[in-house]
């Protein structure tokens, strides 16, 4: 019976151990496969001067807002409201900027973080200042855009008062006009003192204060539920424009991809996972390639070479690129070296302004992995006049895959099928205001999907259009 019962017990602790193991493997398991959530605005591009009228010069609410502290913007602004948000043609105005805010805050999600990913002035925002106020002082403007600045910091704040919000500068944010950067200059170093507040940790706000006052990029951690922590670079890739200006602007430039080389080796050895989150993506522009006949690229060669050879250096250490600018909801896949690809996803744009309707982002990712699992685009149906969900990407393009990431859907887009479809349906935000629902998805936005060199472009464009030249019947194109 001693045996007996000595085996018993025996038996009984390795069931205990084997049960004790498995618990803390699935535990583990669990933990690398727990979903966070965020949210990402861009292409906000906010206009006071919505309700001004051409004629209305001065126009009596640029005088009030240009005399009044921010803190009074949002009073003085409910009284010029105009009710109806901004239309097609448009940038943001008061209303729009309201109702896209409501309806973050109506939403039944816990954010980890919120993202914004550049322009956050409105176009021809100088220009249009002097119009409405008759005042030629760059100094007066200055301040203008500042207060401005300050009112939407405000409003993101009362919007998410317990939530850090990281920012991306875009073409637009600038004293100077359009594509134009100051490096070192006041608006970084006041752009910095402005946002920092937005940044609760400690350790990311230091990193944040360190470089953004050099040319408004930095780079932050994120924890994880062990104690690793993984990192997001914010990128200033305006200084990469092919239509940048600004004094000093290919040496800062030039210190930003070094800087971004630093960042992705140091990522490396403390075995980090990182995103490159940025304004203006590189690659081809399809767009402005099918309006002016003849390939344009978004950026210098030497920078968008410089760029895809340090991302191809990095393969398990960048987990996805986030950009936006073109306003629209797309996509790019990148071929690295060892065939791998990496997913550029973009933000649709809060401005209507291109004919897209208002839009946003709600992105699931895995922490541990920085992988992104999933996103849900939400958008203002102007005939409606109501927020809807416009779509579950996961429930669109792959609902039969569990799990799952974006890029496993992005992946399986061919030229043609109910994939392409839907990827043109979806790119203009629920409207028909671009190209690639007007017959140009080949080969002009499929291969900007697919390729992000010229010479990779030109040559898939060519691939394609030899094809349709020996098959006629199978051209989309016009």
């Amino acid at each position: 019976m001693r045996h007996v019962f000595k085996l018993g017990n025996t038996l009984r602790l390795l069931t205990s151990l084997l049960l004790v193991s498995i618990l803390l493997f699935s535990t583990a398991a669990c933990g690398n496969k727990v979903m966070a959530t965020f949210l990402a605005l861009s292409d906000i591009h906010f206009s006071p001067f919505e309700t001004c009228q051409p004629n209305n010069q001065p126009c009596d609410l640029i005088q009030k807002l240009q005399a009044a502290p921010a803190e009074q913007w949002a009073s003085i602004l409910k009284k010029y409201d105009a009710k109806t948000p901004s239309q097609d043609g448009e940038d943001t105005n008061t209303a729009l900027l309201n109702s896209t805010l409501n309806q973050i805050k109506a939403l039944p999600k816990t954010y980890r973080f919120v993202m914004l990913t550049g322009d956050l002035l409105a176009h021809n925002y100088q220009q249009n200042f002097q119009q409405f106020t008759g005042d030629k002082s760059l100094q007066d403007y200055k301040q203008f855009v500042n207060k401005t600045y300050q009112y939407l910091q405000g409003q993101l704040q009362q919007t998410f008062p317990d939530t850090p919000v990281y920012i991306a500068l875009g073409n637009n944010d600038s004293y100077d006009g359009n594509y134009y950067s100051d490096p070192k200059g006041d608006f970084y170093k006041n752009m910095t003192q402005l946002w920092q507040s937005m940044i609760p940790d400690v350790k990311n706000k230091a990193s944040f204060e360190q470089t953004f006052p050099q040319a408004g990029y930095y780079a932050i951690t994120l924890p994880t539920k062990t104690k690793q922590t993984n990192r997001v670079i914010f990128l200033n890739t305006v200084l990469f424009s092919a239509i940048a200006i600004g004094p000093n602007i290919k040496t800062a430039a030039q210190q930003e991809l070094t800087w971004l080389q630093q960042q992705l080796q140091s990522a490396k050895q403390n075995k980090q996972h990182v995103w490159l989150v940025y304004h203006i993506p590189n690659g081809v522009d399809a767009y402005y390639t099918v309006n002016k006949k003849a390939t344009t690229m978004l950026w210098q060669p030497q920078y968008n070479e410089a760029f895809l050879k340090l991302v191809n250096q990095y393969p398990d250490t960048i987990a996805a690129l986030i950009t936006s600018h073109i306003h629209m909801d797309a996509a790019q896949l990148i071929h690295l070296h060892n065939r791998v690809r990496l997913l550029n996803t973009f933000i649709p744009a809060v401005s209507p302004i291109y004919g897209n309707n208002p839009a946003f982002k709600v992105y699931d990712y895995y922490p541990h992995s920085m992988k992104l699992k999933n996103f849900q685009t939400y958008y203002l149906n102007e005939p409606t006049g109501a927020w809807t969900l416009e779509y579950d990407f996961n429930k669109v393009y792959q609902p039969y895959c569990h799990p799952c990431r974006i890029l496993n859907g992005y992946s399986t887009i061919e030229q043609s099928g109910w994939r392409a479809e839907q990827y043109q349906k979806y790119y203009g935000v629920d409207t028909d205001s671009q190209y690639i629902t007007q017959g140009y998805w080949l080969p002009y936005y499929w291969c900007a999907l697919q390729h992000q060199t010229k010479k990779g472009y030109q040559a898939c464009v060519a691939s394609i259009n030899g094809a349709k030249n020996k098959h006629p019947t199978t051209s989309h194109t016009k």
